[in-house]
């Protein structure tokens, strides 16, 4: 696919081929869409989220399209506070012994 780029007086001044840059067509306008990733998820905290009121089946596809939004980021902010948790856990185990 190709793109004409403007100038900034609006004037055509190149084209640009996107078409292996991973650009996918919107219905109102095109949007560059990141791989999504392959880290599993975890359903310990999909399971809390649940608590918190969000659709464990709507959190999983946030996730799996690496959307950004309320729920994604608070299932990121949960996976880090779970992360720091384990890792001061460890740490504290370590200095008993």
């Amino acid at each position: 696919m190709i793109l004409q780029q403007e100038d900034k007086n609006n004037k055509l001044s190149s084209n640009v081929d996107i078409s292996d840059q991973g650009i996918t067509k919107g219905s109102t306008k095109e949007t560059l869409k990141e791989e999504a990733s392959i880290e599993p998820i975890d359903e310990d905290i999909v399971q809390e989220m649940e608590q918190l009121g969000y659709k464990p089946s709507l959190v999983r596809g946030y996730l799996h399209r690496n959307e950004l939004n309320n729920a994604s980021t608070t299932y990121y902010l949960l996976q880090s506070k779970k992360q720091s948790s384990n890792l001061v856990d460890t740490t504290t185990q370590k200095k008993k012994e």
